[in-house]
């Protein structure tokens, strides 16, 4: 693979939004909601060892993207001076249900960070190729009472979206957005938050 085939795969997922080829028809649109079945298969999945394995699994991808840069077609990083993030594709080997499982858990652990979800929600649109389903969880830093400058902004405004082609995982991908004007503090490491999420939560 070329280093031009990375670029304008990275430019797609972390850069400005293309229109999709062919018109594209929304189907449903929706508030996440996790169903009791779903949230019983989270709370065990997430005290079981495959939990242990695919955050180990996903800590040594991004390793890797970060040794190799673009030669890592699984997993890409990315770094701007206002946005930093990484995606994960369906290279990885992980279950529909377990990318699922990945994002419900990282949303959990950004909340637990000092955050508040802003928006959860779910569209389907039919595409060329079938049905396309975002599952996506924003994310801002709880102000509590403070509202006094300078903000805290933690790891700045987190976003968490899994896309699905016909409930197959394409990619899971998560940016943070940060602020860089004298208002806010400046943003704490991105590369301590990624541990946080690849470690299961706060340690």
């Amino acid at each position: 693979m070329t280093d031009g085939y990375f670029t304008q795969l990275v430019s797609r997922l972390f850069g400005k939004k293309e229109r999709p080829e062919g018109r594209a028809f929304p189907l449903v649109s929706e508030q996440l909601k996790r169903s009791e079945r779903f949230m019983e298969a989270y709370e065990n999945l997430k005290n079981n060892r495959r939990a242990e394995e695919m955050l180990s699994a996903l800590k040594e991808e991004c390793r890797m993207a970060e040794e190799k840069g673009h030669a890592n077609r699984n997993f890409q990083i990315y770094r701007s001076p206002q946005s930093n993030g990484f995606y994960f594709n369906a290279g990885t080997g992980f279950s529909t249900a377990e990318f699922k499982f990945l994002l419900t858990l990282f949303g959990e652990i950004t909340e637990s960070l000092g955050y508040t979800v802003q928006t959860a929600d779910r569209k389907m649109t039919e595409v060329e190729t079938g049905v396309r389903t975002t599952e996506r969880i924003y994310l801002k830093p709880s102000l509590g009472t403070s509202f006094e400058p300078p903000i805290d902004q933690r790891y700045g405004n987190v976003h968490l979206e899994l896309v699905l082609i016909n409930e197959e995982p394409s990619f899971l991908k998560v940016m943070a957005h940060v602020y860089m004007d004298r208002n806010y503090r400046p943003p704490g490491s991105f590369d301590e938050f990624t541990r946080h999420l690849f470690s299961g939560g706060v340690n």
